[in-house]
């Protein structure tokens, strides 16, 4: 039977100290997997696809930002290039979810 590692137990009966113990691997599946161990749902096929357009879409929006907050000095293009890349992240996962479905 394979086994994971799992901070489940605790050590000497002291609930606030913590080791690993060995747990049985079918005890630590969610509901999303299948008895074969392949993932449900129409998107877990597209997990690469997903990652590839939410990469892209965190460097463009990062550009993006870097270049509407340059001209206002360094810490301005820093915060609207992370806000940038936040929204690259929502519009990446939004292009990849209505593009694959």
């Amino acid at each position: 039977m394979r086994t994971e590692i799992s901070k489940r137990s605790a050590v000497n009966g002291h609930p606030g100290f913590h080791s690993p113990c060995l747990v049985p691997l079918a005890t630590l599946r969610t509901r999303a997997q299948t008895a074969g161990g392949k993932m449900r749902g129409s998107l877990r096929a597209y997990a690469g696809s997903i990652k590839l357009c939410i990469f892209v879409g965190v460097n463009v929006g990062g550009a993006i930002g870097w270049w509407l907050g340059e001209r206002f000095g360094i810490m301005t293009a820093f915060w609207l290039s992370g806000a940038g890349s936040i929204a690259g992240v929502y519009a990446g996962w939004k292009f990849a979810k209505s593009y694959l479905e």
